[in-house]
């Protein structure tokens, strides 16, 4: 990133004291309300090196902080701490990283080394080719393009157009949405194809899926499996690749050593409604298989996962399933919900239970 870009970025964080020298950028550091002794830094003791690529580090001399990494590094540390949605800022730092697809394709081809994409139907890794194992989660994910800006304008037309019908399907006894929530996961409608539309977002806050359930228009006394058999529930954006991502990823907070706790879930919904609980760090696999991509993400960010896939039998032989490759490279339980139900649909005392016993 450019001095320009990064001069912007720290100053959007609060930074003060911000001077430029040969390849060096000094200012006081984001992290001190929370890492530095009196939450003040009086001297700037963060320096961040430039570089037009995303190599650009940062370093805190601060030794009661001592931060170090890149700077979209610095972003997860400051929203994990601050509790402020770095979505945009993440977005900032990607578009003005100057490492195009194209560039880091070519560095890994002059390292004798091939990165191949997993297929959309392939639950494997990328393979490798030419002795150099470019495999990290993380950049099979972030080298994959996010979905056009006209994607994104669709995705903001289909948030205008929530009507009644719409609305009563979000906040009714099947979902619950508050407008808050609503408007927090740009939920949007589609009236023509009856649609209800939830963008997903990568780790760096890029649009990667618009996802599209359907909301079948029949009396409510015809069978759901009556209304749905005809046309898929769900339906996504033309080529995602769904065991790239976890849902709900651009709202996890990690602390960049791989500890803490992830509450697995199958769909979008799910996260959404148990994120407006008040349950931290989500994350939906889309479906009820979890794969390889998926895996690594989780066993990197998290040491901890409780599994809760719906309470069907289907729901509990993926909760078994998922257990089974997950236990023996991290700790993993799972909650069962009774009577078949899914986790957008727990009680408020089931909620509870849950909080109580993985968060206290």
């Amino acid at each position: 990133m450019k001095a320009e870009h990064i001069e912007r970025l720290l100053s959007s964080l609060g930074c003060t004291k911000i001077r430029t020298a040969g390849n060096k950028i000094r200012c006081t550091c984001p992290l001190a309300p929370w890492k530095h002794g009196g939450g003040k830094d009086e001297h700037p003791s963060l320096a961040v090196f430039i570089s037009n690529d995303d190599s650009s580090g940062a370093n805190c001399m601060s030794g009661r902080c001592g931060f170090r990494g890149n700077l979209t590094e610095l972003l997860y540390k400051y929203q994990k701490l601050s509790g402020r949605d770095m979505s945009a800022l993440l977005m900032f730092v990607a578009e003005h990283n100057e490492t195009s697809l194209e560039k880091r394709m070519s560095k890994i081809d002059a390292r004798a080394g091939h990165y191949a994409m997993p297929s959309s139907n392939s639950d494997g890794p990328g393979h490798v080719e030419g002795g150099k194992d470019y495999s990290d989660p993380l950049l099979r994910a972030d080298m994959k393009p996010p979905l056009p800006e006209s994607a994104v304008e669709i995705m903001e037309k289909m948030r205008t157009w929530i009507d009644d019908e719409a609305w009563a399907y979000l906040t009714g006894p099947d979902r619950r949405f508050t407008q808050q929530t609503i408007e927090k996961w740009k939920i949007g409608w589609h009236p023509q194809q009856r649609r209800v539309s939830v963008p997903q977002y990568d780790r760096i806050g890029r649009l990667v899926n618009l996802s599209g359930r359907y909301v079948p228009y029949w009396p409510e006394e015809v069978p759901l499996s009556e209304r749905e058999h005809k046309v898929p529930k769900w339906m996504h954006s033309h080529g995602f690749d769904r065991e790239l991502y976890l849902f709900g990823e651009d709202w996890l907070k990690t602390d960049g050593e791989g500890k803490g706790t992830l509450f697995l879930v199958e769909g979008a919904f799910d996260v959404i409604y148990m994120d407006q609980c008040g349950i931290p760090n989500v994350a939906g696999i889309n479906g009820s298989h979890i794969n390889d991509t998926q895996v690594d993400k989780i066993l990197k960010w998290f040491d901890f996962v409780v599994i809760l896939m719906d309470g069907d039998q289907a729901g509990i032989d993926a909760a078994a399933r998922i257990e089974g490759r997950l236990m023996k490279r991290i700790q993993t339980t799972s909650y069962r919900i009774a009577d078949g139900r899914d986790p957008n649909q727990m009680t408020d005392s089931e909620v509870e239970d849950l909080k109580s016993r993985f968060l206290s």
